[in-house]
């Protein structure tokens, strides 16, 4: 189905004409389009192609409101407000990301584009909201004033659908995308500009960096939730999460803020008051922990911290250039929403460099669980060491590595009884930088839990009692085998 529009719009300056057309289960391509070639008009500068999409892929926007409000994105500066930029799996996007608007919000260039013949827009809603409609605004001044261009675009699916419009400008423009006040959120993605000449910008990813990944601005904490229908690790005993050791020695003592036990009753940690982050942590993942509640990625701060410990909340990594790097992983909770929310909490989150968060660390993740899968059970520590630099105003430390220990045997009972020295072991210790290469894989980063706590100064396995066995394991090469 088509609709056409038109509106024309006089000035001393510039003649507007607007067509558009929608259509429905278009993909586009996740990579920058760059084509501004002379094929079509020979070697005339002025009367080259152009075709230059945003598909916001590259840049950080993490909260509605959080300041500033600009982002630098592929084709240049934007203005998000009450928008941001997320790759949740409820979010419409061609690629990894998208941008979502609330409310009455609007995405607009900050810069001017030259020779504008015919704008795409690509929108959908956020899944489980209702209709909405945006409104395209053009300006012809730099942006001192915006006029609305044609009728409100119509927003009722949660599939991206893509519209054009015949803009034929010949004056620099801007533009701006205004949600209206009906329904709650909707995406936008792939905004393709195509027109003649030189445009004014260009498709740059070399300064800009892949988002981090699942942002959201909810700052509101809450507690660990515990029901009867919820899968929740033992105490003691197999399937508890710190069944092989406390290798710390944490504890729950009030004056200790600085490797101080929490007790989740989905994962253990020991926290640092001081680094607003997890030292290690500690469960045990077997196959009923996986389920079909899916990722809730409602980002908070924990409700349970002891008073006067400064809380890190949903929104404390924006604009930092880290992950909300998860400690005990979402898809490790899935038998229940209760538990997957617990995961989300920011006790257990530490800052993580995008390479590896979205890479060889998720890689190993997804190994692990196929093994659980497959007739197996793990117990897992998971952490990070060193010191490069802190955000949110000093309050949280990023460190310069991390670092995971899991031992998997098959499922059973009396599970230490049954860890010999020839258990399915996997240790890495990656560094925390985007120098990690994001498609590389996690075993090149394969070390020995004795390194691990010769870097952090902890002693695994304490409750092995066979020296024997629990030697042989700390010396062994953490390679899954």
């Amino acid at each position: 189905m088509s609709k056409l529009k038109v509106t024309v719009m006089l000035s001393s300056l510039i003649m507007l004409m607007y067509a558009c057309t929608k259509e429905s289960d278009i993909r586009f391509s996740n990579q920058p389009t760059n084509s501004n070639t002379d094929t079509v008009y020979g070697s005339d500068p002025s009367k080259k192609n152009y075709d230059l999409t945003e598909n916001f892929e590259y840049g950080i926007k993490a909260a509605y409101n959080s300041p500033p409000d600009t982002a630098t994105l592929s084709t240049g500066i934007w203005t998000l407000t009450d928008a941001l930029l997320n790759n949740s799996t409820s979010d419409a996007k061609d690629g990894s990301w998208s941008a979502r608007i609330e409310s009455t919000g609007t995405i607009t260039t900050n810069f001017n584009i030259n020779g504008l013949q015919t704008l795409y827009i690509s929108s959908a809603l956020f899944t489980g909201d209702a209709a909405s409609a945006y409104t395209l605004q053009i300006s012809t001044d730099s942006g001192q004033t915006f006029s609305t261009f044609g009728s409100a675009i119509n927003v009722t699916t949660t599939t991206l659908h893509k519209d054009s419009f015949a803009v034929n400008s010949t004056v620099p423009v801007r533009i701006r995308i205004v949600k209206s006040s009906s329904g709650k959120r909707i995406n936008i993605d792939d905004i393709e500009f195509k027109g003649t000449g030189n445009p004014g910008f260009s498709i740059d990813t070399s300064s800009g960096v892949t988002p981090p990944s699942n942002y959201d601005d909810d700052t509101t904490p809450r507690y660990v939730v515990v029901t009867a229908n919820d899968v929740v690790q033992p105490l003691t005993g197999d399937n508890s999460n710190i069944l092989l050791g406390n290798p710390s020695n944490a504890d729950s003592t009030p004056s200790n803020t600085e490797n101080h036990l929490f007790d989740q009753h989905y994962y253990i940690e020991s926290y640092s008051m001081s680094q607003g982050k997890p030292n290690w942590t500690a469960w045990h993942l077997g196959n009923e922990d996986i389920g079909s509640a899916g990722r809730g990625n409602d980002f908070a701060g924990w409700a349970g911290l002891p008073s006067g410990w400064y809380q890190v909340r949903s929104n404390d990594y924006t604009s930092s250039g880290y992950d909300r790097g998860h400690n005990c992983p979402s898809a490790d909770r899935t038998s229940t929403t209760d538990a997957n929310d617990a995961t989300f909490l920011m006790t257990n989150m530490m800052p993580q460099a995008a390479n590896n968060n979205q890479g060889p660390w998720e890689h190993l993740e997804d190994t692990i669980r196929t093994y659980v899968s497959n007739g197996n059970e793990a117990y897992i520590y998971c952490g990070s060491y060193g010191n490069s630099k802190t955000i949110d105003n000093g309050h949280v430390t990023v460190p310069t590595n991390t670092w995971k220990v899991a031992v998997v045997i098959s499922k059973g009972n009396s599970d230490i009884s049954r860890i010999s020295s020839t258990a399915r072991l996997f240790v890495v210790d990656m560094p925390n930088t985007n120098n990690v290469v994001k498609n590389s894989s996690w075993k090149l980063y394969i070390t020995t839990v004795a390194n691990i706590e010769k870097a952090t100064g902890y002693s695994f396995f304490t409750n092995i009692t066979d020296e024997n066995i629990r030697s042989a394991l700390k010396t062994k090469n953490g390679d899954g085998n």
